[in-house]
This record gives structure tokens, C-alpha cells and sequence, in this order.
């Protein structure tokens, strides 16, 4: 049986940080979501990174948000039917289509280097390990001091949640031939 994907119902506005020039979007049946799109300046491989790497991270039982694909119509888009964002350097025009989610959460801080000495911070500490874990096994690298790509999610409990996969594989730009171990005969 075919289930669609969930609807974005609005715009809301720029994260205001990430490489992917991740948007703000209220989605339908789930709330406010950080959502990136296909014509993101690391390419729709970050977005493949981001949906195997979360299923992966889910296998493994670590807290992370809700993830998901989400339908965005011209609709929703502010720019006559599309969503123009500009850096120091390009333009990228956001299409309509079918783009990643992640569910935003708040109240939620980014996690320093400082804040993980300070174990009683949050209920799931052990979270840390799933996280090396991960990114060994996704040839994750960009989870660095300065930006652990980590929240703290503080609604009740405080608890740690993965965030940002779209480096996974090595980067963003890997190919097919990437992947293939070229010591074996094809």
C-alpha cells in the first residue's frame, strides 16, 4: 500500500547555519522540521548520507530526531515558487520535490567539547559510544571539537541526539566507483 510522503504546510525560515543551507518548513503531522534539499550546495548525496546513515544510527538503537523524506510543493516556496538562497559567492534555487526532514527540536542546544566533560548533563552519556561507532562505520568526519554535530535535547529529561550524517562516506561528492574495493576482480 502506498503511503505518501508527509507534506510541507509552510515556510518558516533559514536554520541560519549548515553547509547545506538547511530551511525551516512546519510538515504535516509532525511539526517544525529542518529540511534539506536536493540542489543543496554539497549535492543530493548528502541527502543519501543523511537517510542511510540515520537508518544505520537507528539499527543501533541511538537517539537522533524523527528523519524522513518530505513533499515540498511550489506552494509552500517563497520566491514564485522556489526558494532562492544566496552566500558571498552563488545563488542555489531550492525546487520543489521531494528533499530530506529532520524534526526540529527544542528546546535543544549544540553540544560543545565542554558540555561532554560535564557527563551529567544528560541522562544518555553511553550515546557517545553509538556515535563513534557510527561514524567509523559511515567514514564520518565531520564531527569535530567545535561542532559535534550533537544536540541536547532538554524537554524533560535532557538527552543527547544525533544530528547531521550528510559527511558520511567520506563526503558528500563520493561516486559508485568510490565504493567499490578495487582489489577485487569485478
Amino acid at each position: 500500500e502506498y503511503v505518501p510522503y508527509p507534506k510541507a504546510e509552510s515556510y518558516l525560515k533559514p536554520v541560519g547555519r549548515g553547509a547545506t543551507f538547511p530551511q525551516l518548513f512546519d510538515v504535516e503531522g509532525i511539526g517544525v522540521c529542518v529540511v534539506k534539499f536536493l540542489q543543496n550546495p554539497q549535492g543530493p548525496r548528502a541527502l543519501t548520507n543523511e537517510l542511510i546513515g540515520f537508518k544505520v544510527a537507528s539499527l543501533l538503537d541511538i537517539d537522533q530526531p524523527e528523519t524522513g523524506i518530505v513533499d515540498i510543493g511550489t506552494e509552500v516556496l517563497p520566491d514564485n515558487g522556489v526558494l532562492e538562497v544566496h552566500d558571498e559567492d552563488d545563488t542555489y534555487i531550492f525546487k520543489p520535490g521531494l528533499h530530506f526532514y529532520s524534526r526540529w527540536l527544542e528546546p535543544a542546544d549544540q553540544v560543545t567539547s565542554t558540555d561532554i566533560t560535564s557527563f551529567g548533563m544528560a541522562e544518555n552519556p553511553e550515546i557517545l559510544a553509538g556515535v563513534v561507532l557510527v561514524d567509523l562505520l559511515l567514514n564520518n568526519w565531520d564531527r569535530k571539537p567545535h561542532s559535534l554535530n550533537l544536540l541536547l535535547h532538554r524537554q524533560g529529561r535532557h538527552r543527547l541526539k544525533l544530528i547531521d550524517l550528510s559527511m558520511a562516506f567520506g563526503n558528500a561528492n563520493w561516486t559508485l566507483g568510490n565504493l567499490k574495493d578495487t582489489d577485487l576482480p569485478l
